[in-house]
């Protein structure tokens, strides 16, 4: 089974999300995106890479799913879902350099530069 890595597309980018941060991960220039109407976040590379049909595309690196929440406030997001690329983590020897770096990376820079207060999805 041919599995095709998550992107996005500039255009979709622009249409659907705002860059909160953008910061340097491995040697990849890299950006959160969020999506508050959806709700959707992604830590993407912000240098844009070529399709299997040679369409611009900004790599996904990791990705939450997530749903909007009433309790405890308005901007309650619930995480449904953490996601990451395995084949773009970096390692040098044996040791993995991203582990759980851009899953809190996520969750900080929405709590901070949103003000969205990330909550569990368990009931």
């Amino acid at each position: 089974m041919t599995v095709l890595p998550m992107s996005y597309s500039p255009s979709a980018i622009d249409r659907c999300f705002v860059i909160v941060d953008e910061f340097d991960v491995a040697g990849i220039r890299a950006a959160v995106i969020y999506d508050a109407a959806t709700p959707r976040a992604a830590i993407i590379d912000l240098d844009i890479t070529a399709d299997i049909r040679g369409a611009a595309r900004h790599r996904v690196l990791a990705m939450l799913n997530l749903a909007k929440k009433k309790p405890p406030g308005n901007n309650a997001i619930a995480v449904k879902r953490f996601w990451q690329d395995q084949n773009c983590v970096a390692k040098a020897g044996d040791t993995c350099l991203w582990t759980a770096g851009l899953e809190t990376h996520m969750y900080e820079t929405l709590a901070i530069k949103c003000g969205v207060t990330v909550v569990s999805d368990n009931e």
